[in-house]
């Protein structure tokens, strides 16, 4: 897993999948774009455990050139990114509190005291194991609860009121997305220049 590329600093040309392939033919790579509205994965591994084929339906009917329907080109664009995101394993308990011990020392060094949190619910058991244990030693984390956990929410949320100095259950996060220009995958009203029959994605 790798994030950051850019294709605008290789002169607007798309990352060479095929290259990528022939290095790494038997590992899923799965890379997300510097704005997170695209991803370049591995299309013999990563593909396969997603289990994307050339006849796999677009979920957003997404009208952009490098689309997940039709024959899979390793550039994957916004809704098509959950696809493979589902396929890659969650850490487990340990690994997490690992990551989450690491991260707060930057936190300190960056000046910040608290943090609005829109993981799952793993994260959230993880921050009140974190309170009882004595070791979340930030001012705050706010804790917010997306929208597809909604209806589980009610059974690993305490009740409403929960809450201290230290953890709080805050609002629901639901986003509606327009894409992202970058990509052009932005929803406009009119057809982008280079792309005549391209408005964007509204999701």
């Amino acid at each position: 897993m790798g994030h950051g590329w850019d294709q605008n600093t290789w002169g607007g040309d798309w990352p060479g999948v095929a290259e990528l392939d022939a290095q790494i033919p038997d590992n899923p790579v799965y890379l997300t774009a510097k704005i997170l509205a695209c991803c370049l994965v591995e299309i013999l591994a990563a593909l396969r455990l997603a289990g994307i084929t050339a006849s796999t339906p677009d979920p957003a009917m997404e009208t952009h050139p490098a689309r997940c329907a039709g024959a899979p080109t390793g550039i994957l664009f916004e809704s098509c990114l959950r696809m493979v995101e589902t396929a890659i394993p969650e850490p487990g308990s340990e690994a997490l509190a690992k990551s989450f011990q690491q991260l707060i020392p930057q936190l300190w060094r960056m000046g910040l005291t608290g943090v609005h949190d829109f993981d799952g619910r793993a994260l959230f058991w993880l921050c009140s194991s974190c309170i009882l244990g004595g070791w979340l030693l930030i001012c705050e984390c706010l804790k917010s609860i997306p929208h597809e956990f909604l209806p589980q929410a009610g059974h690993w949320v305490y009740p409403v009121g929960f809450g201290d100095d230290f953890l709080r259950v805050g609002s629901v996060k639901a986003v509606c997305r327009w894409g992202a220009l970058g990509t052009h995958t932005g929803a406009m009203t009119a057809s982008y220049v280079d792309e005549p029959e391209n408005r964007g994605i509204l999701l």
